[in-house]
């Protein structure tokens, strides 16, 4: 506690009981009473300023006719009255900033509704700083003077909640969060800045009776009895405490300068609102009740102050810390302040015999054990305060961790190819820096909390809330939060509120003390690279072996080429391997898992551990991995596509190399396309209600597609208002039918993610507008294994049924397509279904046989001996054969490159093929590609093919030379390479090459955006 200065406590308060409202002062005992205004107005909310000189009210004196106040302020004596706002509207509620230059008040000026107001103590600069939409009112300025405290009923009209914003306006964040009809308002600060005293209805009783009419029908009535209590919070809202019990009215709470007590108006022994209400203390637990000023009269709203000359500083150590044993615990006392003065010294006592000095000290401890850490800080005038922390010091670093949260959540400990996975990723996020090392342990979080083995221990959404805090802020639930977020998990799900844990500060403060020893393996990888490998790419045909289908819904032609058109496709690659676990649906495929439908969408940022890099993953069916590069904001893909990404912040921004741009805003924790827009300015705007489903599509033409969703928001049709011979119509596009599936992993020696057993909505039709319809059924693994299609007259046309080979540990794989079809099976000798398979043999490839007997086979790069043989070319295509009649009939080969081919590097930038050799029984076609590298202004770069060059049957001989000029100058060309259109061709030429002798035979030059040319 602070230690006390010389001088006398005083309050200020207003009474009624000179007739109208006036200004007293008082002892903090209730002796030598003064009083300081004196008029036939009323003088009302009396705030000490913080040197204790002056005192701030309001006052009516200057609006009799409609009793609308003003902003006043006085010597402390009751002298030198002076206005400070002169608004016909209400200014009221004025509290000083805590080094008194400035004062918050509320202001009815803008309208209806109060605002909070920031002026100037001399009255000038008069600012809206909350500039709500709704009532905004009773502020009270933090004792640090970071914060204002204020009441608000922006959520709902009449019923208000405590809010607290910066001192500029920003970051304006809900701190309670009562119940219809209660109300929580009149926040006060205590002097550490710590906490918040306020008001609440919360405990009112609401009374309910039944009364006959005259007709003898039964009428429901009820009604609310009000009762005011004096609550107290944390200053973020957590642990919100009741410190008055009475069936009367306790409201305008006030702190003492020591900040032990807290004084209030209550009603108790008088009737409920009476005129006469009085003036009590309590200390700042509740306790010790007791009434100051008993007397006949109405005493309210006081401001409570020390005459010293001199107040203590406010002592706040932070914590508690963790750490380890051996390494430096960062410590931070930079918090604390002195509210007349300044800071001087920073004494610290770490429990173990260590001591230290300054605001931001480190110190090591040598063994395990939770220390009293405490903090000691002196101000310029000898005053000093001291409060107290702990810290906890394990003995083991990284690993401990893991084991720890890993049997916070599951109950157990981890295996040890879980705890192996994790540590190698965490080992490669900490050389990335803390950012990417808490995206590692954030993904842990969530494969833990949605994996099948959590799902088995059958929490309810009270101890599912337990185990967040066990797990990711490594204590005990305070009671409050833990009551708040287990209706929040009612209210918003459970995913929502896990979130809230894992973007909390204290978890992320938690994260920062983990210094993982040693480096990662060779073979390092996470979810985010294994999402990107090629076996396990939707749609990427024979080698991931998923079944694709797809069928389109609408086409619209648009504005110069950017056209509407919308397909449903799907891939059967709703599972990805990644170390220990197996993944369902984390694309969140839409409408359903494993479909796509719409605008490619991007993902929260995840840390790539096989890269070494924070990447965003774009989905669009295939999987686009953007990694960032260096510390920038700009994200690059690293598929030789070269999508980039610019990170904005509060939204995403993808440029494609022909110049087209696709805006991203957050809708329920995922990026989506809001605007599609080509190099020339035209756009599709694309819109989304709060859960990130689209509601309307506007094209180039103004045409709105709009989606429409059933009472379970599962999209239920696709529509378009027409206007047909003069009348106005709905035109259906598509339609949808859904039904519940059971879903569980059939792959054993893994952990299922994501799909805990149970029930889950699938989509099972979907309808077009000519009538015909497709039907899907699925497997217990939740995978397509059969489409029927039916046309209009609802007979079935064809069928088309997928095999899948459950593979141990992975997703399973396309092993048979068996297809029948009207007129075409079943007859004419053709078997009722035709069948095509699908293998995979272990030797380094994937076929694929027909139902005429021809085989296709895929060898891949790294396998047989086919180069290059190092990790990074994995899954790219090396070699392909086709076999008809047990005769190789064709074979071809294909060698790749990449940017980065150092040693050891297992990750793909920008693969491309530089050479192609095509063979037949009868002849042989070579052909080399070379590529030129550019560097982009973000400083990624660019390869584009600049000479190809085609071989004679030999495959020695060059026949011809292609070369290929670019505009990628970054002077000439900028207004090109701003804008992001790459590889626009220069100048092409086409050579004859006889032996060295290289004869020109062609050469085309183009040029782009030319003024004042027109030609035809």
């Amino acid at each position: 506690m602070p230690v006390p200065q010389a001088g006398s406590s005083k309050i200020v308060f207003t009474s009624n009981r000179d007739g109208n409202a006036e200004i007293y002062s008082m002892n903090a005992d209730g002796s030598s009473l003064t009083r300081l205004t004196t008029n036939a107005s009323n003088d009302d909310h009396p705030r000490w300023s913080p040197d204790g000189t002056k005192i701030l009210f309001q006052s009516d004196r200057d609006n009799p006719e409609t009793g609308n106040a003003d902003v006043y302020v006085m010597n402390a004596n009751g002298t030198s009255q002076t206005g400070l706002t002169y608004d016909a509207s209400d200014d009221s509620a004025p509290v000083w900033s805590p080094d008194g230059t400035k004062i918050v008040f509320q202001s009815l000026r803008n309208g209806q509704y109060y605002q909070v107001y920031v002026m100037n103590a001399d009255g000038t600069n008069q600012l809206n700083k909350s500039n709500g939409v709704a009532a905004d009112y009773q502020p009270s300025w933090s004792p640090d003077g970071n914060k204002i405290s204020f009441a608000s009923e922006r959520d709902h009209a009449g019923r208000s909640e405590v809010y607290v914003m910066n001192a500029n306006g920003s970051n304006q964040t809900r701190l309670t969060f009562a119940s219809d009809p209660f109300r929580d308002e009149q926040p006060a600060w205590s002097r550490d800045a710590t906490r918040i005293a306020f008001v609440s209805t919360r405990d009112s009783v609401i009374e309910t009776w039944q009364e006959t009419d005259d007709e003898g029908g039964i009428l429901n009535r009820s009604r609310v009895r009000t009762n005011k209590e004096v609550y107290k919070m944390n200053a973020d809202g957590s642990n919100q405490i009741r410190l008055t019990n009475t069936l009367e009215n306790d409201d305008s709470p006030y702190w003492s300068p020591d900040g032990t007590q807290i004084i209030f108006r209550s009603d108790r022994e008088r009737d409920a609102y009476d005129p006469t209400q009085q003036l009590w203390t309590m200390n700042a637990d509740g306790t010790g009740q007791a009434l100051i000023n008993g007397n006949g009269f109405g005493d309210y709203s006081p401001s409570w102050n020390t005459s010293a000359a001199n107040q203590p500083p406010i002592a706040i150590p932070g914590g508690p810390y963790s750490g380890v044993v051996g390494q430096n615990v960062p410590f931070n006392g930079s918090q604390s302040f002195d509210p007349d003065g300044s800071i001087v010294s920073y004494s610290w006592n770490f429990g173990d015999g260590g001591t230290g000095s300054g605001a931001v000290p480190t110190h090591t401890y040598n063994l395990t054990g939770i220390y009293p850490v405490t903090l000691t800080v002196t101000d310029n005038q000898g005053a000093q305060a001291t409060a107290n922390t702990s810290v906890n010091i394990t003995a083991a670093g990284s690993e401990q961790y893991l084991a720890n949260f890993n049997l916070s959540a599951l109950a157990r400990p981890p295996y040890q190819n879980e705890s192996a996975y994790w540590l190698d990723i965490l080992r490669s996020a900490h050389a990335n820096g803390q950012n990417s090392k808490l995206l590692a342990v954030r993904e842990m979080g969530k494969t833990l909390f949605e994996s099948s083995d959590y799902g088995a221990r059958n929490r309810n959404n009270h101890w599912y809330v337990y185990d967040l805090y066990k797990t990711y802020l490594m204590r005990e639930p305070d009671a409050p939060g833990w009551a708040w977020w287990e209706n929040e998990c009612n209210s918003y799900g459970r995913d929502n509120v896990r979130r809230a844990f894992d973007e909390s500060l204290e978890f992320g403060n938690i994260v920062a003390t983990l210094t993982p020893v040693g480096s990662p393996s060779s073979t390092v990888s996470s979810f985010a690279s294994e999402r990107v490998d090629p076996f396990n790419q939707p749609g990427n045909g024979l080698a991931a072996r998923d079944a694709e289908w797809s069928v389109p819904l609408l086409s619209l032609p648009g504005r110069a080429g950017l056209d509407l058109g919308l397909s449903l496709s799907y891939s059967s690659m709703v599972w990805t391997r990644s170390g220990p676990y197996i993944y369902f649906d984390e694309d969140n495929g839409w409408p359903s898992p494993g479909f796509r439908l719409g605008f490619p969408t991007i993902q929260e940022k995840v840390f790539d551990a096989q890269a070494g890099d924070n990447v965003y993953l774009l989905i669009a069916g295939s999987r686009v991995s953007l990694r960032q590069v260096g510390t920038s904001n700009v994200y690059e893909a690293a598929d030789s596509s070269y999508l980039q990404l610019i990170d904005n912040g509060g939204s995403l921004l993808v440029r494609a190399t022909d110049g087209t741009q696709l805006s991203y805003l957050k809708f329920n924790n995922e990026w989506r396309c809001t605007q599609v827009k080509d190099r020339n300015g035209n756009y599709i705007t694309v819109n989304y209600d709060w859960l990130g489903h689209i509601t309307t599509i506007i094209d180039t033409l103004a045409r709105t597609i709009t989606f429409n969703y059933d009472t379970n928001q599962n999209l239920s049709s696709i529509t378009q208002a027409w206007t047909v011979n003069g009348s106005p119509t709905t035109h259906t596009w598509a339609t949808f039918g859904w039904e519940t599936r059971t879903i569980q992993s059939s792959s054993s020696g893994v952990m299922a993610i994501g799909a805990p057993n149970g029930t889950m909505p699938v989509l099972t039709q979907v309808g077009l507008d000519d009538g015909s319809r497709s039907n899907f059924e699925y497997t217990a693994a939740g995978q397509v294994n059969r489409i029927r299609r039916y046309t209009s007259d609802n007979v079935q046309r064809s069928s088309t049924g997928y095999d899948y080979q459950v593979v141990p540990g992975d997703c399973p794989r396309l092993s048979a397509m068996r297809v029948s079809a009207e007129n075409w099976t079943g007859i004419n000798g053709v078997p009722n279904e035709v069948v095509t398979q699908y293998s995979n043999p272990g030797d380094g490839m994937h076929t694929v046989t027909t139902p005429d007997g021809t085989l296709y086979k895929e060898f891949y790069a790294g396998s047989a001996g086919f180069q290059p043989a190092s990790a990074w070319a994995k899954g790219l295509v090396a070699r392909t054969e086709v076999w008809a009649g047990g005769e190789m009939q064709k074979w071809t080969t294909s060698i790749w490159k990449q940017d980065n081919e150092s040693p050891g590097i297992t990750y793909q930038t920008s693969p491309r093929v530089t050479e192609t050799n095509v063979h037949d029984a009868s002849s042989h076609r070579r052909t080399t590609i070379d590529y030129q590298t550019f560097t982009l202004p973000s400083g990624a770069s660019c390869s584009l093919p600049t000479d190809t060059r085609e071989y004679a049957g030999s495959a020695s001989t060059a026949l011809r030379r292609s070369h290929t000029d670019y505009r990628m100058n970054p002077v000439a060309d900028a207004a090109y390479l701003s804008r992001y259109i790459l590889g626009l061709v220069k100048e092409q030429t086409l050579f004859e090459v006889n032996g060295s002798t290289e004869t020109l035979m062609s050469k085309v030059g183009f040029q782009y955006d030319e003024t004042d040319s027109i030609e035809g």
